[in-house]
């Protein structure tokens, strides 16, 4: 993405395409964390079957602005709500360009969020490089 001056449209595919592996590879992994950490104040044993049942039920079916959000609660957790949610905006408002680009809507090419999204997968990609396992 450092080249993004010269190419933005293929800058643009490339960059979602690394935002959106990182956040489908690494989902199973923040999603057992999430699960993990959540204190439950019910009976243990029942709690903990209902919640395999729903993690077993949900499977795959999970969106992916659905991933991005647990991921995002998992890998950054001292964010600020502000901070989160302007992740959260910003991952929409790529997902949404994207999905129009895909979809044969015309674009700018010059309009393009390439710098929005050289900073998100940045950050993603620096949070998860050194989280802890």
């Amino acid at each position: 993405m450092a080249t993004y001056g010269r190419e933005p449209f293929r800058v643009f595919v490339s960059g979602w395409a690394a935002l959106e592996i990182l956040i489908k590879k690494t989902f199973k992994d923040y999603e057992e964390r999430f699960f993990s950490a959540l204190e439950i104040p019910h009976q243990p044993d029942m709690a903990a079957l209902f919640l395999d049942r729903i993690r077993k039920t949900m499977g795959d079916k999970h969106n992916l602005i659905d991933r991005f959000t647990l991921v995002s609660s998992v890998l950054l957790p001292a964010q600020t709500t502000a901070e989160a949610e302007a992740d959260l905006g910003a991952f929409k408002r790529i997902k949404q360009q994207r999905d129009e680009i895909a979809h044969g809507a015309a674009f700018d090419e010059s309009q393009l969020p390439v710098q929005e999204l050289s900073d998100l997968l940045m950050k993603y990609l620096a949070a998860h490089a050194t989280a802890q396992p």
